[in-house]
């Protein structure tokens, strides 16, 4: 396996990791999708980018978190 390694400064950039085709408000299986990820990693992608303040939850629907771009 290869582990690839960015680095991101400012933490802004992090945004980029996001695709443009996201629908406004997101969840974490939107994410996984558009990314093509397993859905434990798109979940720890919102939740660095809720941190960063580059995302809000915006609400919930079930279980699922629903985001936004800030």
């Amino acid at each position: 396996n290869v582990t690839k390694v960015f680095k991101f400064s400012p933490i802004a950039e992090l945004i980029d990791l996001l695709p443009s085709s996201l629908p406004d408000k997101f969840s974490n299986k939107d994410i996984a999708n558009h990314l093509q990820l397993h859905i434990n990693l798109a979940r720890k992608i919102s939740y660095t980018l809720r941190i960063g303040n580059l995302i809000s939850l915006v609400e919930k629907h079930g279980n699922s978190n629903i985001y936004k771009r800030t």
